[in-house]
């Protein structure tokens, strides 16, 4: 088929930013004097906007600024419109998709939207087969955004379960840095199946793990009543409401004969970052 697609002018912008409180992404296409199937889908510009924006709480996107300039379809009068999303006109073998909106994310800490400003598809009459398919202006945007707490003003408390039946492990924990006062917490933590108990001596090191909702730490713990031995709780994980199924915990032990490691998503309890 000649003359499928044709343009004058194609222009794409992308642009984003990160903060301590905010992210947002933006990219834009535009193209001029767009000429689809000898004439039967015509525009004098095409805008796609894309524009996501999170605050840790919230992540929205927005189509805003997307418009298409003298659209002709079917031989109509030229119009300049930002049709509704998604709005479908029939041609000859196919459809036109103008405004097409393709959106995923959580809208809490994630969200994506892809912007399609005229999609043709065509079809074979006989088999169904696609046999053309013509986007003209598409833009994307998408953002992952979670806050990180102030530095050297973060701290974890929470308790639960590891595993089912008899091979369970029980904790609870509390560790942070709060500003002047340093480094503070303790742990307790029990695997049941094995016979160990530890009890944490000290909290020697704290972290957020930047971008995440985790905190690692570590420090001196007595092992089944004898000292000498240490800890690193490589992740713990506050990953939303409730914690049972979405939570996780992951602890390493050694010293004098032991060697040990258990990690899992919590089958019991809780955990909960605190930003401040």
């Amino acid at each position: 088929m000649p003359d499928v697609a044709a343009s004058s002018t194609l222009e794409v912008v992308t642009t984003g930013s990160i903060c301590a409180a905010s992210a947002t992404a933006q990219s834009s296409a535009t193209v001029e004097q767009a000429n689809l199937l000898n004439g039967v889908v015509r525009a004098v510009a095409v805008v796609a906007m894309s524009t996501s924006t999170a605050d840790g709480s919230t992540a929205t996107s927005s189509s805003e600024g997307s418009t298409i300039l003298g659209l002709s379809i079917n031989g109509s009068g030229p119009v300049d419109v930002t049709p509704p999303p998604n709005t479908q006109i029939a041609i000859p073998f196919g459809t036109v998709t103008l405004n097409e909106q393709i959106r995923s994310g959580d809208g809490v800490h994630t969200s994506a939207l892809t912007v399609n400003m005229i999609h043709v598809m065509l079809n074979d009459p006989m088999t169904g087969a696609i046999t053309a398919d013509i986007v003209v202006s598409s833009a994307h945007s998408d953002v992952n955004f979670v806050p990180a707490p102030k530095a050297g003003n973060a701290f974890m408390t929470g308790g639960g379960k590891l595993g089912t039946g008899r091979d369970i492990a029980t904790f609870g924990f509390n560790a942070g840095s709060r500003g002047s006062s340093g480094l503070h917490g303790q742990l307790q933590y029990t695997d049941h199946a094995q016979s160990l108990n530890v009890h944490s001596l000290s909290i020697d090191s704290f972290e957020l793990i930047t971008g995440t909702t985790c905190v690692t730490f570590s420090g001196s713990a007595r092992v089944n009543n004898a000292d000498g031995y240490s800890f690193t709780v490589n992740q713990a994980c506050d990953n939303g409401e409730p914690g049972v199924g979405h939570d996780t915990f992951d602890i390493s032990v050694s010293g004098p004969g032991v060697s040990y490691s258990r990690h899992g998503t919590l089958t019991g309890g809780n955990l909960q970052l605190h930003p401040e």
